[in-house]
């Protein structure tokens, strides 16, 4: 999964990498060559004249300044910003419920200032308090094991999901094999009955059909040298079973789904007011 606030996707990490390189690409011209990743500019003096100030080697004090403005911090926490969003979009477009913050740590645990994110944050805790409660959990391992659990949960529920749809495949397979034998089998049995003169157009005539009645019996010929028993019934009530079994395993994967989201928000509220004890511990101490 997804770490929030951290691990290989962290938002920070990648946008320092991005600004750490992006300075040493150059600008593309209007022509479309490459220009001058920086330029030489002459140090003036400071009294009104703008002359510029010897550096007693013969020459003239200068410094570099960059072309672009691809290295400038402000950006690159433009860029943190932009590439957290577009990840957060992607994340829940694929239905996971990790979500990164391309703040750090310190910033993330500075107490909100406004009144609505001071609300917010006392019903999340509040949901959190109670979830704990309700749970028996007092330590952030039982916390890591709830999450665990649930997670192993769902993926089981998908597993018994994706055995049903595959065991209705074959069964849907069996009754389609089945309803073309016995739509096309009238005609199979008509050609036994054709006098040995008219055989041959009959078969012309019926060519179709017959090659579908011919593919489904060797079909079904295949089914019963394998051991499998034809019983069209049976089948079709274990299908009417699976299906109601599917769609409402499907309704409560779903419901899990939502709430291994929530248990997240909840860990990661968690994982910060962890963190922020452990600061206010650290600071008690070097007092």
């Amino acid at each position: 999964s997804v770490p929030h606030c951290g691990g290989c996707l962290d938002p920070k990490i990648l946008a320092r990498n991005v600004s750490t390189h992006i300075d040493k690409i150059s600008p593309i011209r209007e022509d479309g060559k490459w220009g001058a990743k920086c330029r030489k500019v002459y140090d003036l003096d400071g009294q009104g004249q703008g002359q510029r100030i010897p550096d007693g080697k013969g020459g003239w004090k200068s410094h570099r300044e960059a072309t672009t403005d691809w290295n400038q911090r402000g950006n690159a926490e433009k860029w943190r910003a932009a590439w957290a969003s577009y990840a957060n979009r992607a994340l829940e477009a694929a239905g996971r419920p990790e979500r990164i913050d391309h703040r750090s740590y310190k910033r993330q645990d500075t107490a909100p200032t406004s009144q609505y994110a001071k609300v917010k944050t006392l019903k999340e805790d509040a949901k959190l308090f109670n979830f704990l409660m309700e749970n028996g959990i007092s330590s952030m391992e039982q916390l890591y094991e709830k999450v665990s659990a649930m997670n192993s949960g769902y993926y089981d529920l998908r597993g018994k999901i994706v055995k049903a749809e595959r065991r209705l495949s074959v069964l849907n397979a069996r009754l389609e094999m089945w309803t073309q034998y016995q739509k096309y089998k009238p005609i199979r049995q008509k050609l036994d009955k054709v006098s040995p003169g008219k055989r041959e157009q009959f078969e012309q005539r019926h060519s179709a059909d017959l090659a579908l009645f011919d593919a489904a019996a060797r079909y079904l010929d295949t089914l019963k040298a394998s051991g499998e028993a034809i019983t069209p019934r049976a089948w079709r009530a274990e299908v009417k079973k699976l299906t109601a079994e599917k769609d409402a395993d499907y309704l409560k994967m779903r419901d899990m789904w939502e709430d291994i989201k929530a248990v997240e928000t909840l860990k990661r509220t968690a994982e910060c007011l962890a963190r922020e004890g452990q600061t206010q511990r650290r600071e008690e101490q070097e007092r």
